[in-house]
């Protein structure tokens, strides 16, 4: 591989050993000579079609199992471009931090979130916050938590 190539697959798999395996395995498929080169736009290929899959095979599943509270708690999250602290969790709910520790403890025992300090959690699975933002239902839910600050144009669900 190319040196280039190396430091995408390594970025793009972010420290989940199967995230490594799924980089990996689609840049090496990239190739078209891997017996001689893996070059850099093989590793991005690669990296895309693992986080595609990455989302089907694991964030999907974990999504799926959730309460809508946790979902929730979770897009509230995904408003941060990095770690969340859980009084903007809170307050982006509108709820309790009480409320909040309750699905932060559910949420860290399911995987989907990481403690990283006293009142700090970020995805431990990186790609969840894309996953996550790419949702159908992102902008309507977000919307109608009143997460974002203008309201976005085009379709959206209707009310209940």
């Amino acid at each position: 591989m190319s040196p280039e190539a190396i430091d995408h697959a390594v970025e793009a798999a972010g420290g989940y050993p199967f995230m490594v395996q799924l980089v990996g395995f689609h840049t090496w498929e990239a190739a078209a000579e891997p017996d001689t080169v893996v070059a850099l736009s093989d590793a991005v290929e690669g990296a895309q079609v693992a986080q595609q899959h990455i989302g089907q095979l694991v964030i999907a599943p974990l999504w799926r199992d959730q309460p809508a509270a946790a979902r929730r708690f979770l897009i509230a999250m995904s408003h941060d471009d990095g770690e969340s602290q859980l009084t903007d969790i809170a307050r982006r709910m509108d709820v309790t931090s009480g409320y909040v520790s309750v699905y932060r403890a559910r949420l860290i025992k399911s995987g989907l979130v990481a403690d990283v300090g006293k009142r700090t959690v970020a995805f431990a699975l990186p790609s969840t916050r894309r996953w996550i933002r790419a949702l159908d239902e992102f902008s309507y839910i977000s919307e109608n938590l009143h997460l974002t600050e203008e309201r976005s144009v085009g379709f959206t669900l209707p009310h209940d």
